[in-house]
């Protein structure tokens, strides 16, 4: 079990030549993330799970401030874990604030069908993460109650900074966002339809006690203008677009 309070995260979407210079420029405060192993880069894989109305979807399209979202998620060539290991996560926000708690699932589980609709059930957490029973319950209860049911599957690819004298601050860039809306499965092929140009990238800053100075002047200086995205949104508006095409 993992859990993360009080974080607050601001998104920037950048061109590839403003990603390539502010990477260039935070590198002198920044390093990267050793957990990310030589190549500095890992690929994010995510199964989004939403009521059948897609009411979570649907209220961040209407902006509500506090939202929440589950998902299933793995870290393909990420060093710091083990092969394939698999976390079922619930994420609330209001506004900037982000609450985040996962906790830790059986690898060889995501092979059964029955684990796909239920990732939540007891059966299939692993031993070492049920003191976090609460969570698991919280995340059941959501579950059972909403009928949530696996929608789409998204893919990225992240590379991670974290501050040098600093560690509550972490730039994250990512690219290649990728979704399919079937073939629900933690894997990256295929995943040939992108959900954002692979032209530009997702800036992330997160951070936990206050947002640094430099770092305010480095957005200015690029004109970077935060905003809110979701890459499960933006793939569901892409799948839903597909669908009214009859695609």
């Amino acid at each position: 079990m993992k859990a993360f309070t009080n974080r607050y995260e601001l998104k920037y979407v950048i061109d590839m030549p403003t990603y390539i210079r502010i990477r260039k420029e935070i590198q002198l405060l920044f390093k990267k993330d050793k957990s990310a192993g030589k190549s500095g880069k890992y690929d994010v894989i995510s199964i989004y799970y939403d009521t059948p109305s897609l009411d979570f979807f649907w209220q961040k399209i209407d902006g509500e401030e506090e939202r929440a979202k589950l998902r299933l998620r793995t870290y393909a060539h990420y060093p710091a874990l083990a092969k394939q290991d698999i976390f079922l996560e619930l994420k609330k926000k209001k506004n900037q604030n982000v609450f985040k708690r996962r906790i830790a699932v059986k690898k060889r589980a995501h092979q059964e069908r029955a684990f796909l609709h239920a990732p939540w059930n007891k059966e299939f957490i692993k031993e070492e993460a049920l003191p976090g029973e609460d969570i698991r319950s919280e995340m059941e209860c959501l579950g059972t109650m909403l009928h949530l049911q696996p929608t789409i599957v998204i893919s990225y690819t992240r590379e991670p900074f974290v501050s040098a004298d600093n560690l509550s601050t972490r730039i994250t860039f990512d690219s290649n966002v990728r979704y399919r809306s079937n073939n629900f499965s933690l894997t990256t092929s295929p995943m040939n339809k992108h959900a954002l140009s692979p032209s530009h990238v997702i800036m992330e800053i997160k951070y936990i006690d206050h947002f640094p100075r430099w770092l305010v002047y480095l957005i200015q200086k690029y004109k970077c203008q935060a905003r809110t995205f979701s890459k499960y949104c933006v793939g569901m508006e892409q799948s839903l677009k597909e669908q009214d095409a009859g695609l």
